[in-house]
């Protein structure tokens, strides 16, 4: 269940890192989300422990047509143990700017920080995502 806090906060160096990754290719829309990234405040979690947190984008940031709202933007990270995929993955959702970035894991144990850029493989996944498919539960 997402869990709110009470003041929006700015990121910390492991999610400026892990967002920074995800934003470094190229795709429609790129440069507005990276503008965004540059001024966008943590407003959430998740109550698992995992480190998924929810954005808030000031309003007066440039939005971006790069995703439609409620979607997935077309790049992911791929969670890796030298070059064994873990299954682990890390989306970016975009609802009117940037919305969230969330840990996905398989297993059991729930990743409780973010891992390093060195431990990412980050590819792009074509055209956005339809829905929320494979997020928690917000």
């Amino acid at each position: 269940m997402r869990l709110d806090i009470d003041q929006p906060r700015s990121l910390t160096e492991p999610e400026r890192r892990v967002l920074d990754a995800l934003l470094a290719p190229d795709f429609d829309g790129v440069e507005d989300l990276r503008a965004q990234a540059l001024v966008v405040e943590v407003i959430g979690g998740y109550d698992c422990g995992c480190p998924t947190i929810y954005f808030v984008v000031p309003p007066n940031a440039r939005p971006s047509d790069a995703v439609a709202t409620g979607r997935r933007a077309p790049v992911e990270a791929r969670v890796m143990n030298g070059s064994m995929e873990l299954g682990d993955v890390i989306l970016l959702f975009v609802d009117d700017g940037l919305s969230s970035l969330e840990y996905v894991w398989v297993g059991d144990a729930v990743p409780t920080q973010w891992p390093v850029p060195e431990q990412l493989a980050v590819v792009l996944t074509g055209s956005p995502a339809q829905g929320r498919q494979g997020r928690p539960p917000a």
